[in-house]
């Protein structure tokens, strides 16, 4: 008896173990098949003077200082001015939150015209592993006011103040090197230079970063102007910038040589007025460090 009793516990063991086995088996190939988000498309907010479709971790704030020197290689640069060091300068100074792991609010200031901008940025799509969603769609919306003295009547009504940008960001991270971005940009002005410009306005941002080593990327960014959107269109250029990232630690370093001056996309989508060829590009940096809570 007392033997039959042994023998069938032994047995129940068994049933026992082999079931947790099953179960293990089970819940590991559940973990296999779960779909899991692609992360770090870029490794900031903005690449260069455009935004990427990232957003921080939640409860996660950003502070990034944006500065542009002066033109290198114009006639009236050059060694005179250590190729542009000298100045003029624009500096940008911003703080984004992030609310969530897909919802985050900012603010920043530029000292070109005196602008104040917020915006808002959501995450609407996110790239995943198994390609069930191949892209990642972030939406960013800014509203800019500037607080420049009214010393010629150009801000009598305080509308004129104003502008918009709203960026439709489109993006997929192909491999552990290559990223790409599309950004659909509308830009609204309030205030335009001549009464036959239209106010609004339509362009195309193309950003791609290449990853050369564990902290070191290659950046570029463009940006295409659609349409008769100002009377004197030629004498404005498209954006263009190349650089590179370095990170180290909890800061991202951003170098990079482009054609535009200031930071905010209302000023230098529409109204670039420097043109590589000559020599009217500048150095400019981003740096950005990340706190969480």
């Amino acid at each position: 008896m007392k033997k039959t009793l042994v023998l069938l516990g032994l047995a129940i063991s068994c049933l026992n173990a082999s079931a947790q086995e099953d179960l293990l088996a089970e819940l590991d190939a559940q973990d296999s098949n779960e779909v899991k988000h692609i992360s770090a498309t870029f490794k900031g907010t903005r690449l260069h003077s455009l935004p990427t479709v990232e957003i921080m971790g939640k409860n996660t704030l950003e502070f990034r200082i944006a500065h542009r020197f002066g033109d290198a290689a114009t006639e009236s640069a050059g060694g005179q001015t250590i190729f542009g060091l000298d100045g003029p300068v624009a500096l940008d100074l911003s703080f984004d939150y992030s609310l969530s792991d897909r919802f985050s609010i900012g603010i920043n200031r530029t000292n070109f015209r005196k602008l104040v901008g917020g915006n808002v940025k959501y995450k609407l799509l996110r790239q995943t592993d198994n390609n069930s969603m191949p892209i990642t769609l972030t939406y960013m919306g800014k509203m800019n006011v500037t607080h420049e003295k009214n010393v010629n009547g150009w801000y009598d009504n305080f509308v004129n103040r104003m502008s918009y940008v709203n960026h439709l960001l489109i993006a997929r991270k192909f491999n552990s090197s290559l990223s790409l971005q599309l950004d659909v940009m509308h830009i609204h002005r309030n205030l335009v230079p001549n009464t036959d410009d239209k106010n609004s306005m339509m362009a195309l941002g193309f950003s791609g970063r290449y990853k050369l080593t564990k902290r070191v990327a290659l950046t570029a960014e463009y940006v295409y102007r659609i349409g008769d959107y100002i009377t004197n269109r030629d004498q404005f250029y498209d954006h263009l910038g190349v650089g590179v990232d370095i990170e180290t630690g909890g800061h991202v370093f951003q170098l990079f040589l482009m054609n535009s001056f200031t930071t905010n996309e209302a000023q230098f989508v529409p109204t670039n007025d420097r043109n590589w060829a000559d020599g009217a590009f500048r150095f400019g940096f981003n740096v950005s460090r990340v706190f969480s809570y």
